[in-house]
């Protein structure tokens, strides 16, 4: 069948003529002398089908995961927006790869909660006044890095099943930053420690001095029992060699949350001024290091 003739048999004839038609034919099959009208009672109920086919008895609408979440925060809501012919479907939620459903709700009945969600979701938060989709969404409490990963939304109804998946990263700042630079009396050559704590996902730290990477650094990375990461990177530099004054850094930068912290020393022969800076945008920490190039 040509796509003109499906697109003007979806425009011509309404649903309520379809049903009209087929009310019509089933009392006239009804009638004895009228056998014969079963084939076309036949026909037209294939016809019926062939039309539904072409509308989706369920679909999301939009699905709502922020992209980035800072840990410190009360909770997080994801939403699952979609649209069915009736009640009778079912909503899930998948956590990453995962084969059983962290969140499974049918309306009028209580949700059943799995896996990484267990104890962390707020039963009573409805998004909606309405009982067919009052609990779409989820209302994630008590926030750790663990929950960041894909989260996939399933709606399924009369065996149609869609789903739409998105991301989410529950990201950490440094809860302490330091960086210390030591050097003996009548010594060129200084000794430089950066540490910070409690950060996620897995940060970049590096060391530099007068905006130039310290050669020969080396780095140390756990992970605590929060599952946030703690990182040290040390290194020795002839700081003094390029000059009376001298700027060492610590560099911080979490790839994936677009964050940047930059902690600075500026270093006179007689001794040591500290100057603390930090900022989330590349734009904030460049206009930072020009200010500390000019004092």
């Amino acid at each position: 069948m040509s796509k003109q003739y499906k697109k003007v048999l979806c425009s011509g004839i309404t649903w309520s003529t379809l049903f009209i038609l087929l009310f019509a034919v089933n009392i006239v099959a009804s009638t004895p002398k009228f056998e014969m009208v079963e084939e076309l009672r036949t026909s037209v109920v294939k016809n019926l089908l062939f039309v539904t086919s072409f509308f989706k008895l369920v679909r999301i609408e939009k699905l709502v995961v922020p992209e980035l979440v800072d840990i410190i925060s009360n909770d997080v809501i994801l939403d699952c927006q979609f649209t069915t012919v009736d009640d009778n479907f079912t909503l899930q939620w998948i956590f990453n790869d995962g084969v059983t459903p962290v969140y499974e709700w049918t309306p009028y009945s209580e949700p059943k909660v799995a896996g990484i969600l267990d104890e962390r979701l707020d039963l009573t938060y409805r998004v909606s006044r309405f009982s067919r989709d009052e609990r779409r969404a989820l209302r994630i409490t008590n926030l750790t890095s663990e929950l960041s990963g894909e989260y996939t939304c399933i709606v399924s109804n009369h065996g149609t099943e869609v789903r739409k998946t998105k991301a989410m990263l529950i990201y950490s700042v440094e809860r302490d930053f330091q960086l210390t630079a030591e050097n003996r009396p009548n010594s060129t050559v200084i000794f430089l420690t950066c540490t910070a704590r409690g950060v996620y996902p897995r940060p970049d730290l590096t060391l530099e001095y007068n905006n130039a990477m310290v050669s020969g650094q080396l780095q140390r990375v756990v992970r605590n029992d929060e599952g946030l990461y703690d990182v040290m990177c040390f290194a020795y530099a002839d700081v003094y060699a390029v000059g009376i004054k001298s700027v060492v850094a610590c560099r911080l930068f979490l790839p994936q949350a677009d964050y940047t912290a930059i902690k600075k020393k500026i270093i006179f022969n007689g001794g040591n001024q500290n100057f603390i800076s930090s900022c989330k945008t590349t734009a904030m920490c460049v206009l930072i290091s020009l200010l500390y190039l000019i004092i």
